[in-house]
């Protein structure tokens, strides 16, 4: 296998493996400046965070990988998210099986390990919007992997946490996602369903905004 390393401002050196490569995301670039993560709102110390990488497509367009671990934090595969989409039309790679995991749970459940009370999470639609609203210094956000609530999705929220905030986007479909999925949540948790005012998308709002809207 052919291996080069490249380095990048946000991730330090890092090997690139060929589309072969078991762990790496199968893309042959890393993108090593900032222009990928900036066309989505993400800034450097987010894209740290959940170790996102902007790759270079073959066209010269830019796109997002994620790597997505289970609830045990066990690395299980990555989503890609295309460019102009708002996190819209994120494809899974390799064998990720997408309604069996929550993004960003396990990050979710270590946080609350170190807290007291009734565990509190806020369920979004996309991943994008998980990186967003977390951006937005709420810790307890978890996001969707398919744009559906699966049955064992359901019963990793309903085991976990206390109380559900629900927030998905503010169109048609984002609406009546919401309220599916408050009315199979709320038989077990406390369900809270909040909405922007605006036909905007969380990677369009500020962080102001998001932390107004929880508080809403």
């Amino acid at each position: 296998m052919q291996q080069r390393r490249a380095e990048n401002r946000y991730f330090g050196t890092v090997l690139v493996e060929r589309p072969d490569a078991a762990i790496n995301p199968p893309f042959g670039y890393i993108e090593t400046t900032p222009a990928g993560l900036e066309q989505y709102g993400i800034e450097p110390e987010t894209a740290a965070h959940f170790n996102v990488r902007a790759i270079r497509l073959p066209d010269g367009r830019s796109e997002l990988v994620v790597p997505v671990h289970n609830h045990d934090g066990n690395l299980v595969g990555h989503t890609a998210l295309p460019p102009g989409q708002g996190g819209r039309g994120a494809k899974v790679i390799r064998d990720l099986d997408a309604t069996r995991e929550l993004f960003n749970m396990h990050r979710v459940l270590e946080f609350c390990r170190l807290r007291y009370g009734n565990p509190e999470v806020v369920l979004v639609q996309t991943v994008l919007d998980c990186i967003k609203v977390h951006q937005a210094s709420v810790e307890t956000v978890v996001g969707l992997l398919d744009d559906s609530l699966s049955p064992v999705q359901e019963n990793l929220l309903a085991s976990y946490f206390g109380n559900v905030t629900i927030m998905m986007r503010p169109d048609r479909h984002g609406r009546k996602l919401a309220e599916a999925i408050a009315a199979r949540l709320q038989r077990t948790v406390f369900v809270r369903v909040v909405s922007p005012p605006s036909e905007k998308l969380f990677s369009e709002l500020s962080g102001d905004e998001i932390r107004d809207l929880l508080l809403s």
